[in-house]
């Protein structure tokens, strides 16, 4: 998934088995999107992995504002089985974004680490 625009939400879907990256949020219109209630890098169960060749989900090139995660259960992403990092934030002019209550680098019971 790639994210330009201003204002989306993308909740309780799979962005895992890509070539690249799972989530990318990208420029300076990027903003005030929400990702939560996913799992990234693993199958649909939470238990087993499928990775994304780069990472699970990354901001970048003046992406601002956006908020990874939330403060509930249903809010919180499962990040785990992505070859290189689960979550990125890159270039300085990428500011204010939130990472918040995501599970990163386990299962979906969070006691098993399927590593990223």
């Amino acid at each position: 998934m790639r994210e330009r625009q201003k204002g989306r939400t993308r909740e309780q879907a799979a962005a895992s088995a890509n070539t690249f990256r799972g989530i990318q949020i990208l420029g300076e219109r990027a903003r005030f999107n929400v990702v939560a209630g996913n799992y990234i890098g693993t199958d649909i169960t939470g238990q087993y992995a499928l990775e994304n060749h780069q990472f699970g989900v990354i901001m970048e090139v003046q992406a601002s504002d956006n908020v990874i995660g939330g403060t509930t259960p249903a809010e919180r992403n499962l990040i785990s089985g992505n070859v290189n990092k689960g979550i990125g934030i890159s270039d300085p002019g990428s500011t204010h974004n939130t990472v918040i209550g995501n599970w990163i680098g386990v299962d979906a019971s969070g006691t098993a680490a399927l590593g990223n």
